[in-house]
């Protein structure tokens, strides 16, 4: 590809380029990240005439997910494209988005929320595009009023020219909400176009790519016809990829999302009829990043189920449904999750805890949060012969005011997806952080009629991630 001299001889950040390096190499957090320069007020004054917001004087900055996403749609093997493989090209975004040949909008997206008059509003995208010579180069950046005053990079990717000009919609509304703590968008995660449509950067490939999906080759249409015994045996060659061992979609490679991207679509359309967000998907996570990590809104808190000195709540073994208010799961709940429980809690020494646990187990089930899922590997015989997937599902709990983690283990099984408790497990903390454990206590959400305490998931998920071990067991 022949490039312009101006762009050949155009500033590479150097600081971008060291952030770059570290997300490569995984020393990095989420939110690390690079400011460029504030906003021109000419460009300022574009932005005001096609969206309404008012940025002059806001910072730029990429935080290091985006990065991360960069590099996993454009990086070295792409998704969609290889057109950032080389780390200059990445690090000269500057220069394509502080004068551009043309800003358009490119739809509302969920990466980035702000309150107005008390409700949640979409942030704006607008997208850059500046000629590089045979190529334009690319940025796309959410524009979202917010106290942190600071429009941050969602993507960048070089392309022909002309990308989208005649129908911007590039970031597609049934993308990511997060909603950060006052009002500020903390949290910068790339949204994602309907699972049914193709993201596509003119001739490059698009994500899913239909060049790198495996040997049954489906087309979109097939996404949407029934789960088959085949598509179930077909996750069993992606465990065997990683030693045969179960594996979890937050570890998956980028051949592996391609190539269960049936299972991808149907999640997210299952999220979507359960009537909850559907970009807590498992496989939107693992291709995003785990904004989850982040997630601090009140009304999403993990609630804390407490326990008063000695109660024991006889444990129901009959066979019924309960509603996880998280992800719409309906799981059924009967005497096999018990026996499971308490065999694995004998052997851990937690059989007092987790019988008392069990006897409250419904209301466990109903506000337990999901963070993650792993393909099963189907060797222990109490699972199904059918057994799809394994979620885990977390909730805070506190017995005589000591603080611990459940971990509920969902079994998914059946060509008509069905879903079953398998198991509940203790997981203890540190000495340290049970004595913190209330500084992160927010004290009596209103729950329906109820007051209940809970924290925010971000300090769950960081809870999780610390103490247990199993956690993303296919690293």
């Amino acid at each position: 590809m022949r490039y312009s001299a101006n762009y050949q001889n155009a500033t590479e950040n150097q600081d971008l380029i060291s952030l770059i390096n570290k997300v490569k190499e995984g020393d990095y957090k989420d939110n690390d990240k690079v400011y460029f320069n504030n906003i021109s007020d000419d460009i300022a004054n574009e932005i005001y005439e096609l969206t309404g917001i008012n940025v002059k004087g806001f910072k730029v900055a990429i935080e290091a997910r985006q990065i991360k996403h960069i590099l996993k749609d454009h990086g070295k093997d792409g998704a969609a494209d290889e057109s950032m493989a080389n780390n200059s090209d990445i690090a000269k975004m500057e220069y394509a988005f502080s004068s551009p040949d043309d800003i358009r909008k490119s739809g509302k997206t969920f990466a980035y929320t702000y309150m107005s008059n008390g409700r949640n509003k979409l942030a704006d995208t607008i997208l850059y595009e500046k000629s590089i010579g045979e190529k334009s180069y690319y940025v796309v950046q959410a524009v979202a009023d917010t106290k942190a005053k600071t429009l941050y990079v969602v993507s960048a990717f070089i392309g022909n020219e002309g990308y989208k000009k005649e129908a911007s919609q590039l970031i597609n509304a049934n993308s990511l909400d997060v909603t950060s703590k006052n009002g500020s968008a903390n949290a910068s995660i790339n949204s994602i176009s309907q699972p049914d449509a193709k993201i596509n950067h003119s001739d490059k490939k698009s994500f899913p790519s239909d060049e790198k999906l495996s040997s049954r080759s489906q087309s979109y249409s097939d996404y949407d016809k029934p789960i088959t015994l085949e598509d179930i045996q077909f996750l069993r060659e992606i465990t065997k990829a990683h030693g045969g061992n179960r594996v979890s979609i937050n570890d998956f490679t980028s051949e592996d999302i391609q190539k269960a991207q049936k299972w991808a679509h149907k999640m997210w359309k299952d999220f979507k009829e359960n009537g909850v967000n559907p970009c807590i998907s498992p496989f939107f996570r693992a291709w995003f990043g785990d904004w989850r990590a982040h997630e601090d809104n009140p009304d999403t808190d993990a609630i804390i189920t407490k326990y008063g000195y000695g109660e024991h709540l006889p444990i129901n073994v009959n066979s019924r449904i309960i509603t996880n208010y998280d992800t719409g799961f309906d799981i059924n709940i009967d005497e096999s999750i018990v026996g499971d429980s308490l065999y694995y809690a004998s052997i851990n020494g937690d059989k007092k805890q987790i019988s008392q646990v069990l006897g409250r187990v419904d209301e466990i089930v109903k506000n337990d949060i999901l963070l993650d899922t792993q393909i099963s590997d189907n060797k222990k015989k109490n699972k199904k012969h059918s057994t799809s997937f394994m979620h885990f599902l977390y909730a805070p709990i506190t017995i005589n005011n000591a603080p611990f983690l459940v971990k509920l283990v969902v079994e998914e099984y059946g060509i008509d997806t069905k879903r079953r408790g398998y198991n509940v497990q203790r997981i203890k903390m540190s000495t340290l952080q049970t004595s913190q454990f209330s500084k992160i206590v927010r004290k009596s959400r209103k729950i329906g009629s109820s007051a209940m305490d809970g924290i925010s998931i971000s300090n769950l998920y960081s809870l999780v991630k610390t103490y247990d071990k199993d956690y993303h067991a296919g690293k």
